[in-house]
């Protein structure tokens, strides 16, 4: 199936508003010159320069790219697996990563737990229910299965 060329342009034009409306939105109000000027260098000791380099700007990349990384994922999970409705909850993985998690928080409970540690706790829960997903379709050929 081909997507029509409009839109993969209406999308990225959205992507792009969206991107730069994250620049000039927030609890301090930014003119567009504001916001040109701290893109371009502006002064360092600038406050505006400061809220878009150090606050704006890393927030909207990374929503860009963890949402990006995600639809990337589901992609991924979909195509491997031939099942269209093939997504971290239907399949477990969601339920392995907060295994993981109560794991560590029960065995922790005396003291105090790492944030790390429960991040950690959470990729292995994820990763090993996937292993045993991965090991079942193996055997089990049908994508219905």
């Amino acid at each position: 199936m081909t997507v029509p060329a409009w839109k993969w342009y209406a999308s990225v034009g959205l992507i792009a508003a969206l991107f730069a409306a994250e620049l000039f939105l927030g609890s301090v109000t930014l003119t567009a010159a504001d916001v040109w000027l701290a893109l371009k260098g502006g002064h360092p000791d600038d406050v505006s320069a400061l809220i878009v380099k150090r606050v704006r700007l890393p927030r909207a990349f990374t929503a860009l790219l963890g949402g990006g990384g995600l639809a990337l994922c589901g992609l991924l999970m979909q195509a491997f697996f031939q099942n269209p409705l093939a997504g971290p909850g239907v399949l477990g993985i969601s339920s392995g990563a907060g295994l993981g998690v109560a794991v560590v928080v029960m065995a922790g409970s005396v003291g105090m737990v790492a944030p790390v540690s429960i991040v950690a706790a959470a990729f292995i829960g994820a990763m090993a229910v996937l292993a045993l997903i991965l090991l079942f379709s193996k055997r089990m050929r049908s994508p219905v299965t």
